[in-house]
């Protein structure tokens, strides 16, 4: 969250709720190129377009709304990249500045003119939101109708649809006019990203949740031949990262467990919480909403939920495997230890498991904790299986890709770890313990050199020395180019350059 000052200026309210990823990451409103973390914040390609910077000099430091340029001097705030966005200068005012402002809130997902006394505005205008779209979802239109009769479809009985987190939205207009009626703002409510056109094509609508409460909406056509899942606008950049699908039915037991199931789609998470509400029990699993959503931050929000270990039951095909191995990593950065709970053979999803074994064998199949492998474990022999190290690239490619997630598990898993990769590459734990180590202190050292450097960048600037700066620079090249001749020469492997600058 944008540490830009305690003030009650709605438009400072707006900033407090981004980050810089949320502007100009990938993703982001306006994503620049070779956009990366760095050791306190973020840099990127200058966008100012007057050199072509070869080594990404546009520094954006935490807690700030601006970006600076140390090779150049330019300088650029989210509400400037906003305004010429919007074919503006970065320095008007009026009506083109409010305008920039609210393009910025419907990414924080707020109402711009907010009140600062009222930190969470948008929750309460979500909730009224999820209530007009359950209503809409249980009504009698030809929109429902075709939403309800596609979740029965999917394993989803009508007398369970009040309890999940599943809405409908039928037209724009109506579901504008219900909010008003409840006093809610024409700015709020267009926060809400519903009013897009493309969402009223999509109308089976899915509720997402963070540690505080609702936080916003992802939709799809209610059609097996669509399979394709959209976000509201504006749902995403760091408020999508911190959320899940089914967190709100599952909060509580995954309090009393400690733990938690995580699974891949929406579907795979209602078909099971369904199951479970039909015998009035409750199940500690969550969505994380696509092959391609494990993130530290959802992980993050799972711990202040109360979960010290996560059992990944993710999609059996290629990416869904990917993603295991991804989400293993992301889970030990958020200090969560982690179990992965493969798919039975024959079927591709929990959501498939569930149709084709029913419920009580599909427990057992699927969800039995005894079958579990630890994520090391498992992730070592995903590796080695995928990367199999047939070949000396193959080799070398397989220990580069083993490092990064070495040095994130906890160091009970990474003895296991290295056990499991030994054989295969012809070495042994201890000797690869050892690599780790020298891969760890690399790191140690390159975020030192980084923070130097944007020491030295940051003053060359200053003083107005050019020519410092361009020396300064081939300085990187050149040593960086001599410690990959060392580190070659003595045998050890080196992270990927993002890595090693603490991307």
């Amino acid at each position: 969250m944008s540490a830009v000052g305690a003030t009650s200026s709605p438009w400072r309210t707006v900033l407090e709720r981004l980050r810089h990823p949320d502007v100009w990451g990938r993703g982001g409103l306006f994503p620049l190129d070779a956009f990366r973390r760095t050791g306190r914040g973020w840099v990127a390609r200058c966008p100012g377009g007057t050199h072509p910077d070869r080594h990404p000099s546009f520094s954006m430091p935490e807690g700030r709304s601006f970006g600076h340029c140390f090779a150049c001097g330019y300088r650029q705030t989210w509400i400037g990249a906003a305004l010429e966005h919007l074919g503006h200068s970065r320095d008007e005012r009026g009506p083109a500045f409010h305008a920039a402002v609210t393009l910025l809130a419907e990414r924080a997902g707020i109402a711009y003119g907010a009140s600062a006394t009222d930190p969470e505005p948008m929750r309460r205008v979500l909730t009224a939101a999820a209530a007009y779209l359950k209503q809409v979802l249980l009504a009698d239109t030809r929109v429902a109708a075709t939403c309800r009769s596609y979740l029965a479809a999917r394993g989803i009985p009508e007398t369970l649809l009040p309890r999940l987190p599943v809405g409908a939205l039928d037209d724009s207009a109506g579901f504008t006019a219900a909010l008003r009626a409840r006093g809610i703002p024409a700015a709020r409510i267009g926060a809400t990203g519903l009013l897009a056109a493309y969402v009223a094509r999509h109308p089976l609508i899915f509720f997402y949740t963070d540690t505080d409460g609702l936080s916003g909406f992802k939709c799809r056509k209610p059609d097996p031949d669509h399979k394709a899942i959209m976000n509201a606008k504006g749902f995403g950049g760091a408020r999508e990262a911190a959320s899940l699908f089914a967190l709100d039915l599952a909060r509580e037991a995954i309090a009393a467990a400690g733990a938690t199931i995580i699974v891949e789609g929406e579907f795979d998470a209602l078909v099971w919480h369904a199951v479970a509400l039909a015998r009035e029990t409750a199940v500690e699993l969550v969505a994380l909403g696509g092959s391609g959503k494990a993130c530290v931050e959802k992980f993050q929000t799972l711990r202040a939920c109360g979960a010290r270990l996560v059992y990944l039951a993710l999609d059996g095909d290629a990416a869904g495997e990917a993603a295991t191995a991804g989400a293993c990593t992301v889970a030990w950065q958020a200090g969560v230890e982690v179990c992965v709970l493969p798919m039975p053979d024959g079927v591709k999803d929990p959501d498939e498991a569930l149709r084709c074994l029913g419920p009580a064998a599909a427990q057992r199949a699927l969800f039995a904790r005894e079958r579990a492998l630890p994520g090391a474990v498992w992730l070592a022999r995903y590796l080695v299986r995928t990367r199999p190290p047939t070949t000396p690239d193959a080799h070398v490619q397989l220990r580069r890709l083993a490092a990064p997630a070495a040095l994130a598990m906890p160091a009970t898993q990474r003895e296991a770890f290295a056990r499991a990769l030994a054989p295969p590459l012809g070495t042994t734990p201890a000797a690869l313990h050892e690599e780790w180590m020298a891969t760890a202190r690399e790191r140690c050292e390159a975020a030192v050199r980084a923070d130097l450097s944007a020491w030295a960048r940051q003053f060359a600037v200053s003083v107005g020395h050019g020519a410092l700066l361009e020396r300064l620079q081939d300085a990187e090249t050149r040593l960086a180019q001599a410690r990959a001749q060392l580190a070659s020469s003595a045998g050890i492997l080196l992270p990927p350059a993002q890595e090693r600058d603490g991307a």
